[in-house]
């Protein structure tokens, strides 16, 4: 969390959800109190997890397994949606 909150330069988080500590979720929520305009990705063998439904309707979850090109399709669409936002 410190690093996001202090490298402006980080625009993106891509996580799992079951993590040690914390899930993936509830990372997402305290990184985009501290960083509004941070774009993310949640990846998880759990497409039913509590918490999963409590993520902003932005935030796309990449249920596994998943393929490579849609992982990379996602991350692409994030992408442009950080470089829409920089030309603001």
């Amino acid at each position: 969390m410190q690093a996001i909150a202090d490298d402006a330069n980080i625009r993106l988080l891509v996580t799992d959800f079951s993590m040690p500590g914390i899930s993936g979720a509830a990372l997402i929520l305290k990184a985009i109190q501290v960083r509004p305009q941070l774009r993310a990705l949640l990846m998880t063998g759990y497409p039913d997890a509590e918490g999963l439904a409590h993520l902003p309707a932005n935030v796309p979850v990449l249920i596994k397994p998943f393929r490579r090109a849609e992982f990379l399709a996602k991350i692409d669409c994030l992408a442009d949606e950080i470089r829409e936002v920089e030309q603001v």
